[in-house]
């Protein structure tokens, strides 16, 4: 399970990464990331819509193993990094192995984006 404190649950923080960040993804998920200066915290936060996975037992499911693929994810992100990961219905089903897979495919391609756009 994800530690508490790198949970992100401020509105703000959601948008401004969904805003401003970096944005990279593939058939299950879509991952925008950025980092803040002002802060040395890392803080991930998940967005499952209700359109893409319509049962919740399916949208826990999922958002409970991309907690879990995170939390050993989350030391190798920036001081500072801000992550939404955004799911998508082709998730739903998939193992774990193939959810890290797809999850570590956008984050990569994500931060790669973030280094270039910045002078």
């Amino acid at each position: 399970m994800l530690p508490h404190a790198h949970r992100m649950v401020d509105a703000e923080d959601f948008r401004s990464t969904i805003r401003r960040g970096s944005r990279a993804g593939n058939a299950m998920v879509v991952v925008h990331c950025r980092t803040d200066v002002d802060s040395d915290e890392r803080l991930v936060g998940f967005v499952v819509p209700k359109r893409e996975i319509p049962r919740a037992t399916g949208r826990n499911r999922v958002r409970r193993q991309l907690r879990h693929l995170m939390r050993a994810r989350v030391g190798a992100l920036p001081p500072g990094a801000r992550v939404v990961v955004r799911v998508h219905a082709e998730a739903l089903g998939h193992d774990s192995t193939e959810l890290g897979r797809a999850l570590d495919n956008a984050l990569t391609r994500a931060w790669d984006r973030s280094r270039r756009s910045r002078p």
